[in-house]
């Protein structure tokens, strides 16, 4: 008797101290990141949805060891957009923004619920450790820039109609060591992403979620965005020799929405607090084009994150950071091109700090910049040129000059 006592007792105390960790259903607020400067203006945040023009809205508060994503979105108007990309994805919870991007903002690991080409073709990803994993989908949309629609990696998703709104959720299993995202539309639901099961398209190098696990520890903020320079390509089946293709469209033509964003987490997470260094840099942008862009600084401790250079106009960003800290400037065509493609360009400087000193740890060529006569893509007609004091490259030129200009630019032989 004294036996079966001993194991009941050690029974309750077992059970006792096996507490299962609790989840909660939040409904995310976001605030705007950043407007692209359309005349049809940027997002614009509604009580449960965002409206966007070209530009970014993240969430107010990051979340911890998330089980489940759902958001209701409508590409209705990204109809006959080429390469106009309708975004909703999820990146560290911290206070800057960040990316796997490798194009002017901090790097970080990203996982992509929903990339869009206009409204034919998708992709979701996981972008783990500087690696990837990619599959595609086509919708039920226009096909005719695509060669065909079967390929390595790409689901038939024809079950959904993307001139009405679907219902997006991702899935996270217990161990974090798969994930899914299904495609819902009334009584029509799509698995467009399986980790585990399904099969990554041509270039994916992420076979393991290792380190997953540790990420949903430190936290995840939502992110939505409509904007360009990425856009899926299903198993490179996009046919640049149509000439009804070839071209961009341009992204102040889009527009979508994305309402009832809803994440299920075992709690909220509040922003990552960067700690400041003795490291110093300083780029002073001149602005020898006929149109004013706008600059972002991921971490700009001596003045404001962002701004706008006026043409002919100079800014001086500089900054003492931590970690990493990049500058982006979003450079506008010539006002002499009348369809310009692509609808604005991209201009990248990394830097960081080795425990000794401040580096350029990745110039604008590193970030692949574009338009430029070597980084362009079919169709480009006008580019961006770079003038510098001294060799952008070159990792301890931390205080230098760049003079921006523009002009036209063909890609015919």
């Amino acid at each position: 008797m004294k036996n079966y006592l001993i194991i009941l007792l050690s029974l309750i105390f077992i059970g006792c101290n096996n507490t299962e960790v609790s989840e909660q259903e939040f409904t995310p607020t976001f605030s705007l990141d950043y407007s692209q400067g359309c005349p049809s203006g940027g997002p614009v945040i509604g009580e449960d949805e965002v409206s966007f023009g070209a530009g970014r809205v993240r969430s107010a508060k990051g979340y911890k060891n998330i089980s489940k994503i759902s958001a209701t979105v409508d590409i209705s108007q990204m109809k006959n957009l080429n390469f106009v990309n309708a975004a909703f994805y999820m990146v560290k919870s911290q206070a800057q923004y960040c990316d796997s991007g490798n194009s002017g903002s901090p790097f970080c690991d990203e996982i992509d619920f929903i990339e869009t080409n206009g409204n034919v073709a998708t992709q979701s990803t996981i972008h783990l450790n500087d690696k990837q994993n990619y599959q595609w989908a086509f919708l039920n949309a226009d096909t005719s820039c695509f060669t065909s629609t079967s390929g390595t990696g790409i689901t038939d998703a024809g079950k959904i109609d993307p001139s009405s709104p679907f219902n997006i959720v991702t899935e996270f299993n217990d161990d974090y060591t798969n994930m899914t995202t299904t495609f819902i539309q009334g009584d029509n639901s799509v698995v467009v992403y399986d980790f585990q099961n399904g099969v990554a398209g041509e270039g994916s190098n992420l076979s393991s979620l290792d380190g997953l696990k540790e990420d949903m520890e430190n936290g995840w903020k939502l992110v939505a965005s409509l904007w360009q320079g990425f856009a899926p390509n299903p198993d490179n089946l996009y046919n640049y020799n149509d000439p009804n293709c070839k071209n961009w469209s341009d992204v102040c033509d889009g527009s979508w929405k994305i309402s009832n964003v809803k994440v299920v987490a075992e709690s909220e997470v509040e922003d990552v607090a960067v700690e400041t260094s003795p490291a110093k840099f300083t780029l002073t942008v001149i602005n020898k084009t006929d149109q004013d862009f706008r600059w972002e600084q991921s971490w700009g401790m001596t003045g404001p994150q962002k701004g706008v250079v006026n043409a002919g106009g100079t800014v001086k960003l500089s900054s003492n950071e931590v970690d990493s800290d990049r500058i982006n400037l979003y450079i506008n065509p010539p006002k002499s091109i009348a369809k310009p493609n692509p609808a604005n360009g991209n201009f990248g400087m990394q830097y960081g700090w080795d425990g000794h000193i401040a580096r350029v740890y990745c110039c604008n060529t590193c970030n692949k910049g574009y338009p430029t006569k070597d980084i362009h893509y079919p169709g480009t007609n006008w580019v961006y040129t770079t003038q510098w004091e001294k060799d952008p490259c070159v990792q301890t030129n931390t205080t230098n000059t760049v003079t921006i200009t523009t002009q036209p630019f063909t890609t015919e032989k």
